[in-house]
């Protein structure tokens, strides 16, 4: 396939990301199912091969969607975490996951497409054998997140591996982010609970002190 034709004033990774949310917006808008390339390409006023330069197929669309998702809580993180000479390794961890919930919990859109994504999976091979790598992506993330929150001498004191903390962690936020509402007072309270069986687990395993 050749190249794309330049288009003015986009360049090819700003197009990229251009096609990338239009999917977003469409897949939580419309379902994964329910959207087409054609969808897409019609958002962006695109041909359906342009789209596919860009994307071969739309699993991967679905996995780019998840990925930057975990980029995103991953920054959104590393901006706000608490790294003072005062703030302790345990006060660093507690405000990176109140900033994590945050972050998930703002992002509607990215949430419906988790949920799909893992429906999807059930039917689409191509999505389930995609979702796998993703994972391993997201977990990477996650675990980089603690590495850089906590410091890594703290974090190669556990007993435990921070990769197997990532996908703790990982799971119980995606959990928590589909069946809490935001909007009701005591989602809130669902966190700091979590938070609190955390740290009383720490007692008991190591961990931040």
């Amino acid at each position: 396939m050749g190249r794309p034709k330049k288009v003015p004033g986009v360049d090819p990774p700003a197009r990229r990301e251009q096609i990338l949310d239009a999917a977003i917006h469409l897949f939580a808008e419309k379902g994964i199912a329910g959207t087409s390339t054609k969808d897409i390409a019609d958002a962006v006023h695109l041909t359906k091969s342009m789209v596919h330069y860009y994307f071969s197929s739309k699993a991967d669309l679905v996995i780019d969607a998840q990925e930057r998702a975990y980029r995103r809580y991953q920054e959104r993180v590393r901006a706000k975490v608490l790294v003072g000479p005062a703030a302790t390794p345990r006060r660093r961890a507690v405000d990176s996951l109140r900033d994590l919930w945050d972050a998930v919990q703002s992002d509607p859109e990215l949430q419906k497409i988790q949920i799909q994504a893992w429906g999807e999976a059930t039917r689409d091979k191509q999505i389930r054998e995609k979702l796998g790598d993703s994972q391993r992506v997201a977990r990477q993330v996650m675990a980089d997140g603690i590495r850089e929150a906590i410091g890594p001498a703290e974090v190669a004191r556990w007993p435990v591996p921070v990769e197997a903390i990532a996908e703790l962690l990982l799971s119980v936020f995606w959990g928590l982010s589909v069946m809490v509402d935001p909007q009701r007072p005591e989602s809130r309270a669902v966190l700091e609970i979590f938070i609190g069986l955390l740290l009383e687990a720490q007692k008991q395993y190591g961990g931040p002190t």
